[in-house]
């Protein structure tokens, strides 16, 4: 039975591959039939948004079927969904080749390692960076190392300069972790928005996104500084003197290797880069553990156990992102074209105005608990789906990923700000609500002027 959920979850990887490379029918209902069989065996272990939201999509295929009698709307939403899935199984060989590696460690040791003017902003942007490979493990690992340096000793014995030392490294991992959905191409926000939004090329968004993402941590970094700049710039932690940057190459390399495959191969998938992604991952991985393990002889032991591991695990993470994406999809496709006219009508509003509103809805609305990707996959497929909304596919999709990034950073209840409060003793309360409500109004501010300015320079129209 130990070996049942890794091998659906390696099925279902193979038949969606199957379907979106060969477009064999039969692979999707394989796949649907392997994602249904992995949510049954890991039932007891979803959490209560999962459970939710596994119900909800049950009821949307049933309304879908029922009343509006749709059985492509049914089959194409299957379709996103164990996309997604299979998106995230392909993520775990990452996860497994980087825990594996040495390398990680150097990496989150140099990231500390520094001295507190420059600290803030190696955690935020290298969070980001060790995200791309790692993604929520990159909290334990640079979160643990914080609450390691960051003690009552290093800071003189002032508790009030070691709460503040704590504020602001935390800060730093759960705004540069939050930005993580825009500046990664192995995002799956990413992949939402570019399946989302029709006319979308992945080459022009991700550049765009990317440096959405650099400007917000810079803010952040900014922000930091203008917060803290009369404190006492004594080391928290005993720095270490001659640390080599030789790793923090290394892993960036790693990570431009892996993109670049994935963009070359994409060519040859009709500009698909989700699909090239899941293609190349697990590929990559492999060598990748193999070359750090083969000395040891314990590849197919570690591989084995590590993935199996690594796989069990992801009941929540699947359940959430594979039953929100379906019912968006079918929920879009319940409003008519004339409701959407009267809406805009009404409202008046249109074009940047709407993408405003966009924006600030997917935080207010992860506030109140809807996360951000069911507010994304909802808004995407419907301001897509027609022409009165006057918006164009980039200034949408910017929009989006803006506001995807602003809600993590913002709403208590996500499970990033949960676990960076956990490993470094802050609340949720306080990384969002508390510390970070200054920085969100910013970053809407930031976020918008970017949108507009590319718009009104003519680089997304």
């Amino acid at each position: 039975m130990r070996f049942v959920v890794p091998l659906l979850c390696l099925s279902l990887l193979a038949t969606v591959l199957g379907f979106q490379l060969l477009g064999w029918q039969g692979s999707l209902y394989a796949s649907v039939v392997f994602l249904s069989g992995f949510f049954i065996l890991q039932w007891k272990f979803i959490n209560g948004g999962g459970r939710i939201l596994i119900g909800a999509a049950l009821v949307a295929i049933v309304a879908a079927l029922v009343w509006k009698e749709d059985t492509q709307i049914v089959l194409k939403a299957l379709a996103r969904a164990t996309m997604f899935a299979s998106f995230l199984v392909s993520m775990v060989f990452l996860r497994v080749a980087a825990k594996n590696s040495a390398l990680i460690n150097k990496v989150s040791h140099l990231l500390i390692n520094q001295k507190p003017s420059v600290r803030y902003g190696m955690l935020s942007y290298g969070s980001v960076v060790m995200g791309v490979i790692l993604s929520f493990g990159t909290i334990n690992l640079v979160g643990q190392m914080i609450n390691q340096g960051n003690t009552l000793e290093a800071a003189g014995g002032n508790q009030r300069v070691q709460d503040i030392r704590r504020k602001r490294m935390s800060l730093a991992l759960h705004r540069g972790f939050s930005t993580i959905p825009m500046a990664s191409p192995f995002s799956i926000t990413i992949a939402l928005i570019l399946a989302s939004i029709p006319g979308l090329n992945w080459t022009k968004l991700v550049p765009l996104s990317f440096t959405l993402a650099m400007i917000l941590l810079g803010v952040g970094w900014m922000l930091d500084f203008a917060t803290h700049r009369n404190l006492p710039s004594r080391p928290s932690f005993p720095l270490e003197t001659g640390l080599s940057w030789r790793p923090a190459f290394e892993f960036m390399l790693l990570v431009v290797i892996l993109f670049c495959m994935a963009a070359v191969l994409s060519r040859f998938l009709s500009g698909q880069l989700p699909l090239a992604i899941m293609i190349c991952a697990p590929i990559f991985a492999l060598v990748w553990l193999y070359m750090t393990q083969r000395q040891a002889g314990s590849f197919l032991n570690t591989l084995k156990n590590d993935l199996s591991e690594g796989l069990g695990r992801l009941h929540s993470e699947v359940a959430v992102i594979a039953a929100a994406s379906l019912v968006g999809v079918i929920l879009s496709s319940f409003l008519k074209q004339e409701q959407l006219a009267a809406f805009v009508s009404y409202t008046g509003l249109t074009g940047m105005l709407l993408a405003f509103a966009a924006m600030c809805a997917i935080p207010l609305f992860a506030i109140l608990g809807i996360g951000p990707l069911i507010t994304v996959t909802f808004i995407a497929t419907t301001l897509s789906s027609t022409p009165v909304f006057e918006i164009s596919s980039y200034v949408l999709a910017l929009s989006l990923l803006g506001g995807w990034a602003l809600a993590l950073n913002i709403a208590p209840i996500t499970l990033s700000a949960v676990m960076v409060g956990a490993v470094t003793g802050c609340t949720p309360k306080n990384l969002t609500f508390d510390w970070n409500t200054v920085y969100c109004v910013l970053g809407v501010i930031v976020s918008f002027s970017f949108v507009l300015f590319l718009a009104s320079v003519g680089v997304i129209r």
